[in-house]
């Protein structure tokens, strides 16, 4: 507890962890008139899957593997979605809905700690994002500007820097251990998993403070 005491700032997965990426994903995708019939659970879980292959690769803006890996998760069910269609479903990522809690979360966050976010997709998307909600992130760091996609340490490294910060004076926090903890962890940062619902951590992986949402965060570091 007293070396989370140190804690000066707090970053942020954007895309799952404060905006409901879920959703988001099977809603633009039901708009996809190709895709009438489709499990679209199954369709989520091999997006997902395709996602993190082709992340793997080399940079490509996201919106084009968000698009992709739509693409290929369909054909897993023998649907044929146009590249057209693909780019329409990327589109809308900038009105994917956020989680209840994030606003007034952040909002009593950014009272006490520094806030940015580090995330996969393009900057322009972010940005949108971000001026249609008024959040109080003060760094902002994109795929696009590093040239690369997290578990790459690049995200984490540059937001270091723009936050003037040593890794252990940052909390980072996410749903996810692949993408964020994992990689947050080996280079210092402290780390925080938002356990929203059905979201698991693998075997052995250790955070610093586990809470279900933003207000659950707030209270564990205001009994700090």
């Amino acid at each position: 507890m007293r070396e989370l005491s140190e804690i000066r700032a707090l970053s942020f997965d954007c895309y799952g962890t404060l905006i409901d990426w879920r959703r988001g994903v099977r809603e633009a995708a039901a708009r996809v008139k190709s895709l009438a019939g489709a499990d679209f659970e199954r369709l989520e879980r091999d997006r997902e899957r395709f996602d993190a292959e082709l992340g793997r690769g080399a940079y490509v803006p996201y919106r084009k593997l968000l698009g992709e890996s739509l693409r290929l998760a369909a054909r897993e069910q023998d649907f044929d979605v146009s590249r057209e269609a693909a780019a329409e479903f990327a589109e809308r990522m900038r009105d994917w809905p956020s989680f209840a809690d994030t606003e007034p979360g952040l909002a009593r966050l950014a009272a006490r700690f520094r806030l940015a976010i580090f995330s996969n997709v393009e900057t322009t998307i972010l940005r949108d994002t971000l001026a249609s909600r008024g959040w109080p992130i003060e760094v902002v760091v994109t795929a696009e500007e590093v040239g690369s996609y997290k578990p790459a340490p690049a995200h984490f490294v540059e937001g270091l820097r723009r936050l003037d910060l040593e890794p252990r004076r940052v909390l980072h926090c996410s749903i996810t251990d692949y993408y964020d903890l994992s990689p947050a962890r080996a280079l210092g940062f402290r780390t925080a998993w938002i356990a929203r619902s059905g979201e698991t951590l693998p075997p052995g992986a250790e955070v610093d403070v586990t809470a279900s949402d933003l207000y659950a965060l707030d209270a564990a570091l205001r009994g700090l």
